[in-house]
């Protein structure tokens, strides 16, 4: 199975995918399982601190985004995998 490797140089060069890698998130050198943790323990601390119908609203933007996002990126990639 051939797998896709974008950098980081490749994922600025189109919005579409740097929002669907989640910012590169998974990119990084460095331990590179850490970075997503970390957003998350910090998204949900912030998360906390809203109301509850607040919360609800952003975390279905947020599952809309992604899923847009993600099609877009395959589209995207469709010829090259």
């Amino acid at each position: 199975m051939n797998t896709v490797s974008p950098t980081f140089k490749e994922l600025f060069r189109n919005p579409v995918h740097f929002l669907a890698f989640g910012f590169g998130r998974g990119l990084f050198p460095k331990a590179p399982g850490t970075a997503g943790p970390l957003f998350g323990i910090f998204s949900c601390i912030f998360l906390f601190t809203l109301s509850f119908v607040t919360y609800i609203i952003l975390i279905v933007i947020a599952v809309l985004a992604v899923i847009y996002f993600c099609g877009k990126l395959q589209d995207c990639l469709q010829g090259t995998i």
